[in-house]
């Protein structure tokens, strides 16, 4: 904020950005999250842009109820589970989730948190090999079909 000020005379040029981008609406994150699941229409093969929108909305959804569920086991302390919260809640506040796979990418303490888990328990290691790669698979074969140029 300090650079912000001293480059553009505006120290919160990063929120006013993001009107640029459609992300001019703040909202509390879970009406975010509740918003896009009312509105998810489950014809995929209909809409990419739905399914993407669905993608977006789950794994916002999966990661946040990781973090949720990591508070009562607690293998992380607590400034990492701050950042991963926040990491999440403020693309969420925004009133979207475009773009939040990608988000959810640089959010080390849940890979952190899976891979805890996954040393404690072998089958739940599984799942996440066998869940990762469904959707490594799936958004290697959209991308591979061009389906990132809408």
């Amino acid at each position: 904020m300090v650079f912000l000020a001293w480059k553009f005379n505006e120290p919160l040029a990063f929120v006013k950005i993001q009107d640029m981008w459609s992300r001019n609406e703040r909202v509390f994150p879970l009406i975010t999250l509740i918003n896009y699941w009312k509105n998810i229409n489950f014809m995929f093969p209909k809409d990419a842009n739905n399914a993407v929108g669905f993608l977006n909305t789950f794994f916002s959804s999966f990661f946040l109820g990781i973090l949720l569920f990591s508070i009562v086991k607690k293998p992380l302390n607590i400034s990492l589970l701050i950042f991963a919260f926040l990491s999440i809640f403020l693309p969420l506040s925004t009133g979207t989730t475009q773009s939040m796979m990608r988000y959810m990418m640089t959010i080390f303490p849940i890979f952190i948190i899976l891979g805890y888990w996954s040393q404690k328990n072998r089958y739940f290691y599984g799942f996440l090999l066998f869940f990762f790669t469904y959707f490594l698979s799936i958004l290697f074969l959209w991308y591979g079909n061009w389906g990132w140029i809408t």
